[in-house]
């Protein structure tokens, strides 16, 4: 678990798709119920930026299930990166992304795959400046 009290902007509710790695970076597929996130602040979090996150899942939810009631300390997996969202697609009743994160120190990532959790999230710039290092904390 990553330690420490950082203040996150945004603390948004996801159902975190497949997780792939490709090279030196892992892909993470988030979706966001419209009733979680406007889209003004989807755009102006996930189009063309840079971000500072923190991504949390409890690994014994079941896999699929769209809704989770709450989040239980001590059972949840949670990974501090810095990532990249290019865009996000907007559908009738969701958003949907995928964030580019290094892999470094994230084998945890693989857990999170088709289950439900949350991203807290820090716009920190533009997609342009790509991330250089994970912030501090293991992310196990």
């Amino acid at each position: 678990m990553a330690t420490g009290k950082r203040k996150f902007d945004h603390d948004i509710n996801v159902t975190f798709g497949t997780v792939g790695c490709n090279g030196d970076s892992m892909r993470v597929g988030i979706k966001i119920a419209r009733a979680d996130l406007a889209l003004a602040d989807a755009d102006a979090i996930f189009c063309d930026k840079q971000l500072e996150l923190r991504l949390i899942c409890d690994p014994n939810q079941e896999r699929g299930q769209e809704k989770q009631l709450k989040l239980i300390k001590g059972n949840m997996l949670d990974v501090d990166a810095l990532g990249i969202s290019k865009s996000f697609s907007a559908y009738n009743d969701h958003f949907a992304c995928s964030l580019s994160l290094p892999v470094g120190g994230k084998p945890d990532l693989l857990k999170f795959s088709k289950r439900p959790g949350k991203i807290l999230v820090t716009v920190t710039g533009s997609a342009a400046s790509e991330p250089e290092a994970a912030p501090a904390g293991d992310g196990a």
